[in-house]
């Protein structure tokens, strides 16, 4: 589905963690009523749903800013270099014989060449991976490939990492692993945060 203008992309922007925001907080609010017995696996689900809603949300807004870029008609010359590198990303997918290596470097110099002054194709479909979980590398190599800063982010590697993919990891694979409230309450209130980011 293709996104045209700024508005469409803004409204998809900001509907898209509504309801992701609202369901951690009634998740939260079970959680803080449960009874003790019930809250340890309320806690551990909970991890789960927030990990799910991170990395849904980060691929979802990815792919819509490709949408938006590839909508835009936008010669290859009006782009900035990560939008310039996913154009030749899908020149090269287009033809079987480039992944040989000499037939790759004189495609790549032709685009580079030629191209440039040419619409851009930007493919947006199955870009953006998340590859099962999103920890901070992963947000490294999306952000970079739509052309978003990640230092804003690399403090936050830490809670990412090895607080909720570790807790994650270990709740998914079936340890016995408690999880904390006041844990689950930072981890909830970090993420959210990052999707609102």
């Amino acid at each position: 589905m293709r996104i045209r203008t700024a508005e469409e992309l803004r409204r998809r922007l900001e509907s898209d963690p509504e309801w992701r925001i609202k369901e951690l907080d009634s998740l939260k609010k079970a959680i803080d009523s449960s009874t003790e017995e019930n809250r340890k696996a309320h806690l551990r689900a909970g991890v789960l749903l927030l990990c799910a809603h991170w990395e849904e949300f980060v691929k979802n807004a990815a792919e819509n800013y490709l949408r938006f870029v590839a909508a835009k008609g936008l010669n290859c010359d009006e782009l900035s270099h990560p939008f310039i590198a996913m154009a030749l990303r899908g020149e090269m997918a287009k033809d079987k014989a480039t992944v040989k290596a000499s037939a790759f470097y004189v495609k790549t110099v032709e685009f580079m060449l030629e191209g440039l002054s040419n619409q851009a194709k930007i493919p947006y479909r199955d870009i953006i991976k998340t590859e099962d979980n999103l920890k901070s590398e992963v947000l490294k190599a999306i952000l970079i490939t739509i052309g978003i800063d990640y230092s804003p982010y690399e403090l936050q590697s830490n809670i990412i990492d090895s607080q909720l993919l570790r807790i994650r990891n270990a709740v998914a694979h079936g340890q016995g692993m408690n999880v904390d409230r006041d844990e689950f309450n930072c981890l909830n209130h970090k993420i959210i945060e990052l999707i609102d980011d």
